[in-house]
């Protein structure tokens, strides 16, 4: 099967109401920059790039005359599109990689837009997906440049004031009794000034350069590493020969490291499958009492089948231990967004479908002969992770259950801990902690998700409501 295209019509309209329309030239053929947005594109920062600049494969297209985004084009075409560039301003109004599509911005596309929803949520998985693999581009070391850049402007500016650099020389006074100025200080004068400004700002500008030098460097290493993940012809056999150094050495618990990968595919495959029909489910409208209750009971039921796989892959990563894990975790990974770019025909999904109900069977049976690894050395890891609790009884539950239920104490608790300079700090700190230490969430697409209600909660969440998380801490700190 091939890939969906998308057409000039979709373009415009994802183009529309970005941050840099206006430098945009959608025609026939594909999304251009202007020619003088390109004349005066100081050091090649804003609008030079384009995806085909990373591309140095047989066949790729010239960067002196490829589109930024060719039409007809793919959900992989704009995926590498919105990363830099002109197409960067797209993430301005949907939201970055690792959180959007805004899923408001996505309803103000009307009934028509059905197209481009689709196209902008592919691609933001598929960008999330290749994220994976690659890392995630570094926005706090980028702000931490900015941030140097400004303070060595800032302090340039008031050592010239403070040296009178551009000082004239006072030659009377008018009437009014005011100043009457004649030309500026002599050129040597000037000179010995600027010297004095320049040894006072020294550091500072060395600092900031280096900074830049390696935010633009880092940068520009995960632009290319994701396009290359994105758009580089990928064969099947080739991604999955591409594995981190040594994992095929690694001694398995029985079985061998290849059983051990096929099932940690399988069983990712499908909690892929459950966390798509949840998102779609999340989406979907009911038009009558009946379609409300078939909803309240599908989603129920892919919540219970969600807390199963999870409960399989914490069992396999046990059995397997962090290296293998890894290891399998990047190949399916590979194969994953090579099918991303030839998807499944209607035999290979039967076939899917059946490897992942013999995986579970095969991994109920383990679990069931060997519920703890089998090495002494993960037996030892299992003494200090407590047992998951088992999932409350239907009887008891309380109705609506939200993610404040679940995480609020847990979210003020971090908040407490230190300051956050943004929102962004705090969510990502929140990010990071998942796997790390104990905490309410789990991972999905990048994204902090709560297996026990099979929500995410996502960065604008956090935002939302931040203002009570605030006052929440404040109390945490006065009455401890």
């Amino acid at each position: 099967m091939e890939q969906e295209v998308y057409g000039k019509e979709v373009a415009e309209i994802i183009c529309i109401k970005t941050d840099w329309q206006d430098a945009l030239d959608i025609r026939d053929d594909g999304v251009y920059v202007k020619d003088g947005y390109l004349a005066n594109d100081p050091g090649e920062q804003a609008f030079t790039w384009t995806p085909a600049c990373e591309m140095d494969w047989c066949g790729a297209p010239d960067p002196l005359t490829a589109p930024s985004l060719p039409i007809p084009f793919t959900a992989n075409d704009l995926a590498a599109f919105i990363l830099d560039g002109a197409g960067h301003g797209i993430q301005g109004r949907y939201g970055r990689i690792e959180h959007g599509p805004d899923e408001d911005e996505l309803r103000n596309l009307g009934m028509r837009g059905n197209k481009v929803r689709k196209v902008l949520r592919e691609a933001y998985n598929l960008a999330q997906r290749a994220q994976f693999s690659v890392g995630t581009d570094n926005i706090e070391e980028q702000q931490r440049a900015a941030d140097l850049r400004s303070a060595y402007a800032d302090s340039r500016e008031e050592a010239m004031s403070r040296e009178k650099v551009m000082e004239r020389v006072i030659v009377g006074k008018h009437a009014d009794g005011s100043a009457e100025y004649g030309d500026f200080i002599p050129r040597e004068e000037y000179l010995r000034r600027l010297a004095r400004v320049n040894e006072a700002v020294a550091e500072k500008k060395e600092e900031a350069q280096s900074a830049n030098a390696e935010s633009d460097s880092n940068h520009a290493a995960w632009r290319n590493a994701m396009v290359n993940q994105l758009l580089k012809p990928l064969s099947t056999q080739a991604a999955a020969a591409q594995v981190v150094d040594g994992a095929e050495e690694i001694e398995p618990v029985s079985p061998k490291f290849e059983q051990w990968r096929l099932l940690w595919r399988a069983v990712s495959f499908d909690e892929n499958r459950v966390k798509t029909a949840m998102n779609e489910l999340e989406h979907f409208t009911p038009t009558g009492i009946s379609e409300v209750v078939i909803r309240d009971e599908k989603r129920t039921s892919l919540r219970e089948e969600l807390t199963r796989i999870a409960g399989r892959k914490d069992w396999l990563a046990l059995q397997m231990g962090v290296d293998m894990q890894l290891a399998a975790d990047r190949r399916y990974t590979m194969e994953e967004m090579n099918e991303s770019r030839h998807p499944l025909d209607v035999d290979d999904v039967v076939k899917r479908v059946t490897e992942m109900a013999l995986a579970n069977q095969e991994i109920d049976a383990l679990i069931e002969k060997c519920p703890r690894p089998a090495t002494e050395a993960l037996a030892d890891q299992t003494d200090t992770v407590e047992q998951a609790p088992l999932p409350p009884d239907k009887s008891t539950r309380k109705p609506r259950v939200t993610w404040r239920d679940l995480a609020w104490d847990y979210v003020v608790e971090t908040y407490s801990s230190r300051p956050f300079a943004s929102v962004h700090t705090f969510y990502a700190t929140l990010v990071n902690k998942v796997g790390n230490e104990m905490t309410p969430f789990t991972l999905h697409d990048r994204e902090l998700f709560l297996m026990d209600i099979g929500q995410s909660v996502a960065e604008k969440t956090i935002a939302n409501n931040m203002k009570e998380i605030k006052k929440a801490a404040i109390c945490r700190k006065s009455n401890p």
